[in-house]
Parts: C-alpha cells; structure tokens; sequence
C-alpha cells in the first residue's frame, strides 16, 4: 500500500545545503525523452506497483501522459552524469516528491542526500512551508532513507481517512487517531440515540464515495462504535489528548 510522509524539519539541513548538492544539477525532462523516461520509471517502480495494483505497461503510460506535468520530472545531473531522476510538484505552500530514484551503479555515493538538500534548498528559495512524499509500504529502503532524514512516516489511506473526518465535522469536535486504524471523536454536549444514530449515518453516508488515491479508488470499510455517557467521553478525550493528532 501507498504511505505518505511529510517533514517540516527540512531546514535543519540548510547550512549544509551549500556543500551537499554542489556537484547534483536538475535538468527538466523534454517531451522526446518521454520513452526514456517510462523506461526508468519502471525501472524503478515495477516490483511495487506490480505487487499492489499489477503492473500494466499502456495504463502505466497514460497515467504519466495525463496525471503528471513535464515540468515535474528533472534528470539528475551529477559531473555532467546523468545519474537519476525526480519528479517534485508544487502545490499550495509546499512540494511534493513524487519520485527519487538514483541508477544502480551510481548508489552508493549518498546522491540521493544530495538530491533531497537540492529541493529543499529549492523549497526554501521560494519560501515554501514543507516538502511532502509518497511513497510504497514494500519500499523499505525509500523508507528507512526519508525517516534518515528526519521525515514522519505514516499511511496515506488513514490519512485520507482523517481528513474526511476533519472536514465532515469541523472544528467542533475533539478528533484524533488513537492507535492503529482507530480513530476517536468526542462530540461536545449531551446527545441522545436519536442524535447519536444521526451522526452515525452521516459518517457513513460521507464514506460510501470512494477515496482516490494515485489513480486508483478504495472504499472504506468501517465499524462504528458510540458511547454517549460522560465518564467515557472523558476517557476517550484524554486518549486522544495523549495521541499524535495528525500523525498516520
């Protein structure tokens, strides 16, 4: 499965920006360079696209074609090599990485450091907030490399989930992830079965639309459980107090 991750903690690298991407240049990827660039990026991605969704070489293409802009993927460039390739949007106050991969014989060599203090010195540059990433759970070493990095790792499906959550009920409840895929609400004053059951539709109504994710749809499937006396209410607001609300 997909995970996401995100860091605000990029700009503790900025004083070693200057000397970490000396030698690491982008070049934006032309439009005749697309063979080469479907080439890498299978390369790079089969095995885990394949092992989630099945790997499909037409659909693969189009969704490069259609779902990415040119402007997002840049060789890397190291002494006049071309030694990998990114492809990094901007969005609201921020990038995101949608794609790092350094060719085999050139790893090894801590280029894709590099590579990560170029666009953070790039997302600094433009005053831009933070740097986001996806990423393949069956990834482990882009894992453990982004987590070097000081980057907060967690499921994209759960985060998704949250932010429905977030937008279905607002401001006006107490809302957190509390351990695993559970996740708590407490909603403020007394509410009787009526209101309770009117909540719980709501809920479920809001997720029967699917969740798209990286071109592909899932559907939520979920149980709901509802306590309505003050000593639990209480319990579970104290829980979700104590959790890291906003981490997946």
């Amino acid at each position: 499965m997909l995970l996401f991750a995100y860091s605000k903690a990029f700009d503790k690298e900025a004083s070693k920006v200057a000397i970490t991407e000396e030698n690491i240049q982008f070049q934006r990827v032309s439009n005749s360079e697309f063979d080469e660039l479907f080439a890498c990026v299978k390369q790079g991605l089969f095995i885990h696209v394949d092992d989630v969704f099945g790997w499909d070489d037409n659909f693969q293409r189009q969704r490069l074609l259609n779902e990415y802009h040119p402007s997002w993927f840049h060789w890397v460039h190291r002494e006049n090599k071309k030694v990998g390739l990114a492809c990094f949007k901007p969005y609201d106050n921020a990038y995101h990485i949608h794609l790092l991969i350094i060719f085999p014989q050139y790893q090894g060599l801590s280029l894709g450091k590099q590579v990560m203090a170029l666009i953070h010195k790039r997302t600094m540059e433009e005053q831009r907030s933070h740097v986001t990433l996806s990423s393949f759970r069956s990834n482990t070493r882009a894992i453990n490399f982004y987590q070097s990095l000081g980057y907060q790792v967690g499921d994209i499906i759960l985060l998704a989930i949250a932010n429905r959550i977030k937008y279905l009920f607002g401001r006006e409840v107490l809302f957190g992830r509390m351990s695993g895929d559970i996740f708590g609400i407490v909603i403020p004053g007394r509410h009787g079965d009526r209101q309770l059951r009117y909540h719980f539709n709501h809920l479920v109504e809001h997720f029967k639309t699917p969740i798209n994710i990286d071109g592909h749809a899932f559907i939520a499937d979920f149980n709901v459980g509802a306590v309505s006396n003050e000593e639990s209410e209480i319990a579970v607001g104290r829980a979700i107090c104590r959790a890291y609300i906003g981490q997946y």
